[in-house]
């Protein structure tokens, strides 16, 4: 496994359906301490592993582009230069993405609307196997936020002017349009990231229906199918959440009480303690007066 934590998970799941995991011809037991230490090292070197490629490869990725290199899958409208390195130059299609813009930079088209006229003139997208698809709203979205048109590739002209491209950008913002074709939910939700399943410990994350209005927390391992633990209605949680907070609101006179409880402790614990106080003093003083009084002194 390249994860620890969803190791521990797979494994957990396969004791309780009483799975015996085997890992080149070697049981992994977990019952006993040395065991446990065994696939926790393993794990641990597994992991390791995994995070070094992944650092190495962004590092690797981030100087190319600190170079002036494209980083990414090819995006319509550009092909792969011959020479070497290989960078981007506009193709037949640099004519369809400036249409695009053009069409949505008005304000008078939405994204459907651009897909629509797109398709009309008999225009097509590129999908991730790279053959041709009608254009869709998603799609579009994918083409309208890449700020790669804006920039001038191997010295060819860009596809798109900086202006047209802010432009674009500031009517999607008003519009609210954020990540393949999804409004942006204005409502916040409170326990997004910091709950977990109970039936199989994956990260609870915020799921949103297709109309965008409905709203749950979803386990990340139902997503995938290995979770049969229902979906929790975001609505109804934050609620909850919230009433708890209330109801662990300490009143105002006991916070006051406690204040001033605090207060006298720490004035208490401020006074030297080794002088006496002034109860002592007095006392002291009508012990000495008791001695003149009988010839004592």
């Amino acid at each position: 496994m390249r994860d620890d934590s969803e190791a521990d998970i797979l494994l957990d799941e396969f004791d309780r359906l009483n799975v015996q995991l085997i890992v080149n011809g070697v049981p992994v037991d977990r019952s006993t301490p040395h065991g446990w230490m065994g696939f926790k090292v393993t794990s641990m070197f597994d992991e390791a592993y995994s995070r070094t490629i992944s650092y190495n490869v962004k590092k690797a990725l981030a100087e190319k582009q600190r170079q002036g290199y494209y980083v990414g899958k090819l995006p319509l409208g550009y092909s792969w230069t011959e020479a070497k390195p290989k960078t981007l130059v506009p193709n037949e299609d640099a004519d369809v993405v400036r249409l695009a813009f053009t069409l949505y930079a008005t304000g008078n088209y939405t994204l459907n609307d651009v897909a629509e006229e797109l398709n009309r003139r008999c225009y097509r997208a590129l999908n991730k196997g790279r053959d041709r698809v009608p254009f869709s709203q998603g799609g579009l979205q994918g083409i309208l936020r890449n700020d790669c048109y804006t920039k001038a590739w191997a010295g060819d002209a860009l596809i798109i002017h900086v202006e047209v491209f802010e432009r674009v950008q500031q009517i999607r913002r008003e519009r609210g349009v954020l990540w393949h074709g999804s409004a942006v939910r204005h409502d916040d939700v409170l326990l997004a990231g910091l709950v977990w399943c109970a039936a199989c410990g994956g990260k609870m994350h915020v799921h949103h229906s297709g109309d965008g209005v409905g709203r749950y927390y979803q386990c990340y391992y139902r997503k995938l199918r290995h979770c049969s633990e229902r979906t929790v209605p975001g609505a109804l949680a934050d609620a909850l959440l919230t009433r708890w907070v209330q109801l662990m609101r300490v009143p105002e006179q006991d916070i006051r009480r406690i204040v001033e409880m605090a207060a006298a402790l720490v004035e208490e614990q401020a006074r030297p303690t080794n002088l006496p106080t002034p109860e002592q003093i007095a006392r002291r003083a009508e012990g000495i007066k008791q001695l003149y009084k009988h010839d004592l002194m």
